[in-house]
C-alpha cells in the first residue's frame, strides 16, 4: 500500500508542478538530457573500463558481483544504483528519442534526438538486462498502431524492418 501512495503523491505532485506546456518541454528536454548522459556514461564502462571505486564496490559483495558478472564481463550500470534501472531507463527513452526524433521537423534537432536515441540503445545493451531487449520493438510496434496512417512513420517501420532482416538473417 505505501509503495502505491508514493506513485499517487508524486502524480499529484508532478501535475501540480507542470501545468504548462513549456514546463513539460523543460522537464523533458532536461530528462532526455540526464538519460543521454546516464547511457554515456554507460557506455564510457563498456569501451574503457569501470572506474576502480566502481569495481571496488561491486566486489565488497559477492552476491552483487555474481549477478553483475555475466557471459565473461560485467553488466553496465552507468551511475545508477543497479543494471535494471539503467537498463530500463535507457530502452525507454531511447524509445522516446526515436518517436521524438521521426516527428521533428528541424534537421538539427531531429539528428540530435536519433544520436541520443543510438547511445541510449547502446546502453541498453550494455546493461545486459532481458527485459530492456523487449523495449525497444515493443514501443516502435506500439508507435506504429497508434499512428499506422502517418506517411513518415511507414517510411520508419519499412526502413526498420529491412534493417532488422539484415541483422537477422544475413550473417
Amino acid at each position: 500500500f505505501k509503495r502505491y501512495m508514493v506513485y499517487v503523491f508524486v502524480y499529484v505532485i508532478s501535475y501540480r508542478l507542470i501545468d504548462t506546456p513549456q514546463r513539460f518541454r523543460n522537464f523533458m528536454k532536461f530528462w532526455l538530457y540526464m538519460s543521454f548522459l546516464a547511457a554515456a556514461y554507460g557506455c564510457y564502462q563498456q569501451w574503457f573500463g569501470m572506474l576502480p571505486m566502481e569495481i571496488s564496490y561491486i566486489k565488497s559483495d559477492p552476491i552483487e558481483y555474481k549477478l553483475m558478472f555475466q557471459g565473461g564481463m560485467l553488466r553496465k550500470f552507468s551511475f545508477l544504483s543497479d543494471v535494471v534501472s539503467f537498463g530500463v531507463l535507457s530502452g525507454s527513452m531511447a524509445v522516446v528519442s526515436l518517436i521524438l526524433a521521426i516527428s521533428e521537423k528541424k534537421k538539427k534537432r531531429k539528428y540530435l534526438l536519433f544520436f541520443g536515441a543510438f547511445i541510449m540503445t547502446l546502453g541498453m545493451f550494455y546493461s545486459g538486462t532481458r527485459t530492456t531487449t523487449v523495449i525497444l520493438p515493443a514501443g516502435m510496434v506500439l508507435y506504429l498502431f497508434m499512428t499506422i496512417r502517418n506517411k513518415t512513420t511507414l517510411i520508419t517501420v519499412f526502413a526498420s524492418a529491412i534493417i532488422a532482416f539484415f541483422i537477422l538473417y544475413i550473417p
